[in-house]
Formats: structure tokens, C-alpha cells, sequence
């Protein structure tokens, strides 16, 4: 992802103008606040920890990790158009990041041969830190678990 917030031109990311963050939890935005005086006025967010779930494929283990990222925009306070505008912009930046996941995925690139492009979930956020608003979406990769019973494992 910080490729990502590197090579796509509407982020912009460098070290003089850092637009990509890591974060806990939306409540928890610790490097994203640290950066506050130089972050530009859109950034990507990644989560620094990891959900997902573990289910059967045809008796085969499945490993199914979900990773989010967020691209918000700062605005102007009690700025309720501009709101509405700067998800509209998160959104549109989100989907460029999606696209290029597809095209990975197809190319069978950066470990995306197993994304699952049939459901992609997304929500609206904000306000968060210093006023910034934006798109929250959710991706899976699936790919197989290693969960295999050993009789020596247990006592």
C-alpha cells in the first residue's frame, strides 16, 4: 500500500510530504496525528493489525485475512459540502487503488492471485483527527491454511 500512496499521483506520497499513515484501530490513529503538520490535505491509511477467518473449501483449509485501507481528506470545519465532496474524492482515489489491485490480481502480481473482487465493502468515515473525512474499504485474499492436526502437538 505505500506503493501505492508512492505511485499514484493523486497521493503523492514522499518523505517531505507524507501521505500514508498506519493505524490500530479509526479510534487509534497515532502515527496519522504524529504526522499531522505535514501530511497533505489526502492521505492512505493502512490498519497495523489484521482480521479475517478461516473456513472449508472441499475439505481443504482456507485462510481468508481481510485488509482494510482508508484514503481520507482534510477538511474545513462545520464545511458540510465539502464533506460530501472530499468522500466523493476519497472514493474515486479508492477505486483507482481497487483497479490496480485487479490488474495485479490478473497479472498474477504482488501476491494478489487469490483477491476476491466479488464483494468489496467500503463505509464513509469521519470525522477523524484533525477533521479528515473519507472511504474505508475492506479486500480479502484467500489462500490455503495450514491447519493440520499432529498427535505429537498434544499431551
Amino acid at each position: 500500500m505505500l506503493d501505492c500512496a508512492t505511485r499514484l499521483k493523486d497521493l503523492g506520497n514522499t518523505e517531505n510530504k507524507p501521505n500514508f499513515f498506519r493505524y490500530s484501530s479509526l479510534g487509534h490513529l497515532d502515527e496519522m496525528l504524529s504526522l499531522l503538520g505535514k501530511i497533505a490535505d489526502t492521505a492512505l491509511g493502512i490498519p497495523d493489525n489484521q482480521n479475517g477467518s478461516i473456513g472449508n473449501n472441499h475439505d481443504a483449509a482456507i485462510d481468508t485475512p481481510m485488509y482494510d485501507f482508508c484514503i481520507v481528506k482534510h477538511v474545513g470545519v462545520e464545511d458540510h459540502d465539502e464533506r460530501e465532496i472530499a468522500k466523493a474524492e476519497c472514493k474515486a482515489i479508492g477505486f483507482k487503488i481497487l483497479a490496480r489491485m485487479d490488474r495485479d490480481k490478473r497479472l498474477g502480481a504482488n501476491g494478489l492471485l487469490h483477491l476476491s473482487f466479488s464483494n468489496i465493502p467500503y463505509q464513509t468515515i469521519g470525522p477523524i483527527g484533525d477533521n479528515y473525512f473519507g472511504v474505508l474499504f475492506s479486500v480479502q485474499v484467500s489462500d490455503a491454511a495450514p491447519i493440520i492436526y499432529n498427535a505429537n502437538d498434544w499431551t
